[in-house]
């Protein structure tokens, strides 16, 4: 629904005055102010308590992918205790670098690398 800002600043400014001092509440102007602009108002602060959730939420979601994904990794680390295990992607994908096997090449280029899905054996 639109609202007009300027309403609910109006009423946002009067909530402010008789706060402050109860007794402003009577005044006529206040009043009136109060009565028309509370249905603006009410969208206004509707429209800012849902953004304040909306980013509330995506930094739970990022909280609980870093969560998992650091499940996923510790997963493979420990079915691989030799090698280096990192993240590689935000989709839950391994790179697992192992350790050179003592042949000459990996002795000169290091070991083993491979990247595995989280869904992967």
């Amino acid at each position: 629904m639109k609202y007009s800002l300027l309403n609910a600043i109006a009423y946002e400014v009067c909530r402010m005055l008789v706060e402050d001092k109860p007794s402003r509440k009577n005044n006529y102007i206040i009043s009136l102010i109060l009565k028309h602009c509370f249905a603006d108002w009410v969208e206004w602060k509707t429209e800012m308590t849902m953004v304040a959730v909306d980013q509330q939420a995506e930094e739970i979601k990022a909280e609980w992918k870093a969560q998992e994904n650091e499940a996923i990794v510790a997963k493979f680390q420990e079915k691989y205790p030799e090698a280096k295990v990192t993240l590689h992607n935000d989709n839950g994908a391994v790179l697992i670098e192992h350790p050179p096997d003592g042949s000459n090449a990996q002795s000169l280029l290091g070991g083993a690398m491979e990247i595995k899905s989280p869904w992967s054996k």
